[in-house]
């Protein structure tokens, strides 16, 4: 594992200077997919090489980069990387023209359907309510989105009602029971901290956890198994 981070790192600091062709970059990248395929820190750092290296004079969507993203996506493990899905949006919001806004809005969706659950999504949310804002789309959609946040678990979900907060006082619109939604949560998430504070490792690596890790793990997972409904 360790050679082959060391020969992505190279090509990707040499990739301009020995001229390295985007083909031959992207196969390099494949080959370590074919053994680590869940690493979804580098399937983001190929979208961006991707990226770099082609010529995007009208500032669109490049299908070579939509079709890392789509590959990354599609493999169980990564589908649940809200990083992964922060950079894909980011990237589909940033380049898309007027008329593909509504696919943008679409894939926002997916994205907090699928991660949104995930107590570090909170970058995640924000991007997307952030284009919603943006967007200047009704501000009855941007708060049922806040709202839709604020049930879930996030860690940095005092944050988030710190943003809504700014919200509602630009728009000159009252907490109403948005604040008994968010005091719900919180309370969830105190609950879970206490867990998920010792688990020092929340994505994939080729190195097996430790035994204490293992041990916080299997703590965090018996809290949830209690708490949830069958």
């Amino acid at each position: 594992f360790a050679s082959w981070i060391s020969y992505l790192h190279f090509t990707e600091a040499n990739v301009f200077k020995l001229s390295i062709p985007k083909q031959k970059v992207i196969a390099i990248f494949e080959w370590f997919f074919d053994h680590f395929p869940f690493c979804f820190a580098y399937w983001i750092k190929l979208t961006k090489l991707v990226e770099k290296m082609t010529i995007n004079s009208e500032n669109s969507l490049n299908s070579e980069v939509l079709e890392v993203y789509r590959k990354a996506l599609s493999i169980e493990h990564c589908r649940y990387s809200p990083e992964l899905w922060l950079s894909y949006c980011n990237y589909l919001k940033q380049f898309s023209i007027a008329e593909e806004l509504q696919i943008v809005s679409e894939n926002y969706q997916e994205a907090v359907e699928t991660v949104g659950f995930h107590p570090h999504s909170y970058g995640l949310w924000k991007s997307y309510i952030d284009f919603k804002i943006e967007r200047k789309a009704p501000i009855s959609n941007i708060i049922n989105i806040y709202e839709r946040a604020l049930t879930q678990s996030l860690v940095e979900l005092p944050k988030l009602m710190d943003d809504l907060r700014l919200f509602l006082i630009q728009e000159n619109i009252g907490l109403a029971d948005i604040f008994t939604t968010f005091q719900k949560s919180l309370t969830e998430v105190s609950r879970r901290s206490n867990f998920e504070s010792k688990i020092t490792r929340h994505f994939y690596h080729v190195k097996p956890i430790d035994i204490k890790q293992l041990s916080a793990w299997r703590s965090l997972l018996d809290y949830e198994e209690s708490v949830l409904p069958f």
